[in-house]
């Protein structure tokens, strides 16, 4: 049996990319990056503002349980509906 062995071998000029794009494409893949990064900013800004949410929620639910065991220390009661 006879064994036949190929070899392919593709050279690209160093001087030319893989692709080319053209100067539409690379306008459209600027804007798409722009819109990217602008969505990222605001997921981001988003995400501190909700953090800083529940921060102050934390804060405000640990005066209101300081209070109220103050107040059932003191014998006092229920202060708040």
């Amino acid at each position: 049996m006879t064994t036949l062995t190929v070899t392919l071998s593709v050279t690209m000029p160093d001087a030319a990319p893989p692709f080319a794009l053209g100067a539409g494409e690379r306008l459209a893949l600027r804007v798409a990056e722009g819109l990217q990064a602008r969505v990222h900013r605001r997921a981001a800004a988003r995400t501190a503002r909700i953090a800083a949410d529940l921060a102050r929620e934390g804060l405000i639910a640990e005066s209101r349980r300081a209070g109220d065991r103050a107040a059932a220390a003191n014998g006092v009661g229920a202060l708040r509906w």
